[in-house]
């Protein structure tokens, strides 16, 4: 792949409809992709709102960036929370951060736990990145869940204009939602005519 000089965290990432992922390269050049130092969202909000009702053991983030996220969830839930990323960089400032909470260096799927060990399993704006991996993805989510444990989705949708990549795999809420193998919970949209967001509570289905 041909080196990337850019500030823009989105060059990295998704292009021109073309897929990239040199997610280390961005941590490295960008200094607050997805503005996750800077904004803390509605979506976050209410997703952590669901979650506050319930109560959990052991949470898994996966996707976890430099985990600012990952600490609300810690705080709300009071959960012992292991958290994924696949950047060697983000981690490393993850770990300094937010020493409490267990980030390790991992590309997924699969998920290289145990069967059910986790009463939570969490992915904030993960989906796009693992598309052609979803149903994988989905199948190690729940068979790391324990038996009553819940999969919180956060995710971000386009208008169909606006979205080059993807469009064969998923391009609504609902198309994600047929996917999962999971019993739907609680489904909150958000911004239904411009930054779309899902925010979903499923728990691990018989």
């Amino acid at each position: 792949m041909p080196k990337i000089t850019s500030e823009d965290y989105q060059d990295y990432v998704i292009k021109d409809g073309k897929f990239i992922g040199a997610f280390e390269e961005m941590y490295r050049d960008c200094s607050d992709p997805w503005h996750q130092d800077s904004t803390q969202s509605l979506a976050e909000d209410i997703g952590l709102l669901l979650l506050s009702k319930q109560h959990y053991g052991r949470v898994l983030d996966v996707g976890c960036g430099k985990g600012r996220f990952t600490n609300r969830l810690k705080s709300v839930t009071s959960a012992s929370v292991t958290a994924l990323d696949i950047s060697p960089t983000a981690i490393r400032v993850a770990k300094s951060r937010y020493p409490d909470i267990e980030f390790l260096v991992a590309d997924v799927p699969p998920l290289r736990f145990p069967d059910e060990s986790f009463d939570l399993v969490v992915s904030a704006e993960l989906l796009w990145y693992v598309l052609p991996h979803l149903s994988e993805l989905f199948a190690e989510i729940k068979r790391v869940l324990k038996p009553a444990g819940h999969y919180l989705i956060i995710q971000q949708f386009y208008k169909s204009e606006q979205q080059k990549y993807g469009k064969e795999i998923m391009q609504t809420p609902e198309d994600l939602i047929e996917m999962l193998p999971f019993s739907l919970m609680q489904h909150v949209e958000l911004d239904r005519l411009s930054n779309h967001k899902l925010v979903t509570l499923v728990g691990k289905a018989p």
